[in-house]
């Protein structure tokens, strides 16, 4: 086991507000960055601007990131 951080699988364009946490992780120790910043991870509901949730390895976007955007996760790899 070791800490990673690593890009989230998917389509960035400015309307696509669903990607994957590409590796299996303990979920106490994820945590998301869009351009440089931590969003606030809710246990479920729609997310809004600044929020996501995080379903096993889907992580739902409360803003869709555009194209030139940063969108990463750090974790522990299980």
């Amino acid at each position: 086991m070791a800490w990673k951080i690593i890009d989230l699988t998917g389509t960035k364009d400015g309307a696509n507000t669903d990607f994957v946490i590409p590796f299996d992780y303990l979920a106490a120790t994820i945590t998301i960055f869009h351009q440089g910043a931590g969003v606030y991870i809710k246990s479920s509901g729609t997310p809004l601007a600044g929020e996501c949730v995080v379903a096993n390895s889907l992580v739902t976007m409360g803003t869709a990131p555009a194209s030139t955007d940063t969108l990463w996760c750090r974790g522990f790899e299980t």
